[in-house]
């Protein structure tokens, strides 16, 4: 009896020691595959995703691959059609961005990506494959902005493909994944508001597109942008600065929304100390002294403004302190609005 239970004790303990070691092998299998880069996905995300077919120039392709976790960017090392990209890569925010072009091709073309992590310097795997095809012509991605965009400008985007897709446009590293909109067969178009503390300098703008096939699209504008949004400003829409005006004329600008507004007028005669109380028109009515208006719920305003004094001869410089006041009492910088006034003629001139 004895020898019974022993024997079947023994059966027991080995039929569980061997549903431990295939569960033990299981989740070593698990680790290898994870650090190999098979079940890496919930650790890194690509642009080009894995396997992906995408329409981009090479020009200025490049790249991109979320770390979620943080890497010493000496210990990263990319890997492009067996060509080491490692020196030009760049870690922002646990995005590396990698400008690629030099090492890509028309065609399929394949990434490693390794790094190491954590007190045991254990190195991290991950592989994948892209196809890259040549854009059609007429592709392009387009803005409208200016040398400088500070807040409160909008930037508009247009991007020419292929339609019934899908598009996102982005500035890296900051400004991302801004929804756009086929406004006609192929045509997107997208908007963004620069608002406060957005600062880009040479910012690349990049458009990715997906559509009902699964094909994708990236596109890069040759026209970088530059973003200044730090301070608190007030931005004159009308008149240009040193532009000549008549004797009344409008004064246009724009702030944040629902801000008031101080103008304070300066004439040049007798130099730039003295102050005229002027005969105004806005919304608010005549008001001596600075002139104060609010902003709409969009930052905008719009004043009439009189000359004060009888015209001499001469044409006449004058010069406008501007100042707002946002809705949670913070206060901008001032900005100098400077006119000529255009001459006014006697009949004897005429």
């Amino acid at each position: 009896m004895k020898r019974i239970q022993r024997e079947v004790c023994e059966h027991i303990v080995m039929k569980n020691m061997k549903k431990t070691i295939i569960a033990i092998i299981a989740c070593l299998c698990a680790g290898i595959l994870f650090y190999n880069g098979t079940a890496f996905a919930q650790e890194i995300t690509t642009n080009p995703q894995r396997d992906s077919v995408t329409e981009a120039s090479l020009e200025y392709f490049q790249i991109e691959a979320n770390l979620f976790r943080y890497s010493n960017p000496e210990n990263i090392k990319i890997i492009i059609n067996g060509h080491n990209a490692s020196p030009f890569t760049t870690l922002i925010a646990k995005k590396l961005m990698i400008p690629a072009s030099e090492f890509l091709k028309y065609g399929k073309n394949d990434v490693e990506l390794s790094f190491t992590e954590g007190s045991d310097g254990k190195t991290v795997l991950h592989s994948w494959s892209f196809t890259l095809k040549e854009p059609s012509p007429g592709r392009e991605l387009t803005h409208n902005a200016p040398e400088k965009l500070e807040e409160g400008d909008v930037l508009e985007v247009t991007l020419k493909a292929s339609p019934y897709g899908k598009a996102k446009f982005s500035i890296n590293p900051i400004i991302t994944d801004i929804n756009m909109t086929e406004t006609s067969p192929g045509v997107y178009n997208g908007k963004y508001e620069i608002r406060h503390g957005d600062n880009i300098k040479n910012g690349i703008l990049t458009s990715d597109i997906v559509y009902p096939n699964g094909e994708a699209g990236h596109f890069v504008s040759s026209k970088k942008l530059n973003i200044s949004a730090y301070f608190f400003k007030v931005k004159i829409i009308s008149p240009q600065q040193d532009e000549e005006v008549d004797l009344y004329f409008d004064i246009e600008g724009r702030t944040r929304p629902n801000s008031a507004v101080y103008i304070v007028p300066q004439t040049g005669i007798g130099g730039w100390g003295n102050l005229f109380t002027s005969p105004t028109k806005s919304s608010l009515g005549s008001v001596p002294g600075a002139i104060e208006l609010a902003a709409d719920s969009k930052g905008y305003f719009k004043i009439h403004y009189g000359f004060p004094i009888k015209v001499p001869l001469m044409s006449m410089k004058y010069k406008f302190f501007i100042t707002a006041t946002d809705s949670e009492g913070n206060k901008s910088m001032t900005t100098i609005l400077s006119v000529q006034v255009r001459k006014k003629l006697n009949k004897d001139e005429k």
